[in-house]
């Protein structure tokens, strides 16, 4: 049985393979954010004018919602955390941890994106630092930090208790 996927597998396909992948995948993901702005921002901007949107600050119920599904961002992180464990055994912590911030900063198109655009729109370059960089950069690598520090002090007990 030949296994498909793996290091040789990965090393097979060269740098352009792996450019042309990501072009092709951040081409669509553009096609059908703009399409999706056609198609629907007339509509979503009329149902939110007939809501009553909340406002900061929320009621408790909100915040424990909140709370409870950010789980998202820490499952993915810490998946991400343990897939460079795998692929990166000799990395230190470190470059562990800003690899998996920057990784998932990236997925969620706030390592450079939201900054660049938010900058092409004429938001006042303070206010794009503060909200764009400084915040989410610093949330993320702190998030990922924590995690890091939990699984391996976790590996170090499970370790020692064996």
């Amino acid at each position: 049985m030949q296994i498909r996927y793996g290091r040789r597998r990965l090393a097979a396909v060269p740098l352009w393979g792996w450019l042309v992948a990501s072009s092709c995948a951040a081409a669509l993901g553009f096609a059908l954010h703009l399409l999706s702005l056609e198609l629907f921002s007339n509509w979503s901007a009329d149902q939110i004018a007939s809501s009553t949107v909340l406002k900061p600050p929320y009621p408790l119920h909100v915040v424990l919602i909140g709370g409870l599904t950010s789980m998202e961002y820490g499952v993915a992180l810490v998946a991400l955390y343990a897939l460079l464990l795998y692929a990166a055994p000799r990395a230190t912590a470190s470059t562990r941890i800003v690899s998996t911030a920057a990784l998932g900063l990236a997925i969620k198109g706030t390592l450079l994106r939201a900054a660049i655009m938010n900058l092409a729109i004429g938001l006042p370059m303070k206010t794009v630092v503060l909200n764009e960089i400084l915040v989410p950069w610093g949330t993320w690598l702190a998030m990922t930090a924590l995690a890091a520090c939990v699984i391996e002090l976790i590996a170090e007990v499970s370790r020692l208790s064996e």
